[in-house]
């Protein structure tokens, strides 16, 4: 394990030693969450992604979440896709969204543990229709591993698939070496690495401030 990934892996095991602890990680709005409220949030935040992509979409045969994190919007996808996926860097994040599954006892979504160098090597070329991530790539603080991560989506993203992420401008205040608030990304940092991924849209996400405002890329693989 190199110096990155070692780095990444021990912030976020340190942050989420607890389910309480967990939820607040994944959403700083209340210290003392409980599960289904966690959880509806969650479905909030699913359906205003899907309506913002819903007209994108080519079919519902499987979605992959880069950073699920507890699953608490993954889960939301499985009503829509035959199946879903989750991946994440933390081990007790994964499960603890494991755990969350079985108790509402759900055969989806399936879950795996990365290892934080933006390979996703344990899925195949061309095999997902769609691919989401939400407040994760702001968290990365190296440029070289988000960039991995693009790459990655574009091999195993199906043709005409399509990828929507979220990704903080480079106003966004972290710097290199800071997880919790990672490193902006410049749309040209990322068409640097597409390859036959084009941006079909880009629009305006969440802003916690001013100068900290997220944007939406949707990115279609070419045919």
């Amino acid at each position: 394990m190199d110096k990155q990934q070692e780095y990444m892996k021990d912030y976020w095991k340190h942050m989420t030693m607890t389910l309480t602890k967990a939820m607040y990680i994944v959403d700083t709005s209340n210290r003392d969450w409980n599960l289904d409220e966690f959880l509806i949030k969650g479905k909030n935040t699913w359906d205003m992604i899907y309506n913002n992509i819903k007209n994108d979409i080519v079919d519902y045969d499987n979605i992959l979440e880069i950073g699920c994190g507890l699953g608490r919007i993954l889960l939301s996808t499985v009503d829509k896709f035959k199946e879903s996926y989750g991946v994440d860097i933390d081990e007790g994040m994964i499960n603890f969204a494991k755990k969350i599954r079985d108790d509402k006892n759900l055969g989806m979504p399936i879950y795996d543990v990365v290892d934080g160098t933006g390979s996703l090597s344990l899925y195949k070329d061309n095999f997902f229709s769609n691919i989401f991530s939400f407040i994760c790539f702001q968290h990365i603080p190296y440029l070289d591993v988000q960039q991995k991560y693009i790459m990655e989506i574009e091999r195993i993203l199906k043709p005409g698939g399509i990828a929507t992420l979220l990704i903080q401008n480079l106003n966004w205040r972290g710097s290199n070496n800071d997880i919790n608030f990672g490193r902006g990304m410049s749309i040209a940092e990322l068409e640097n690495v597409t390859g036959k991924l084009k941006v079909i849209r880009r629009d305006d996400g969440p802003a916690f401030s001013p100068d900290d405002r997220n944007y939406w890329v949707i990115l279609k693989k070419e045919i």
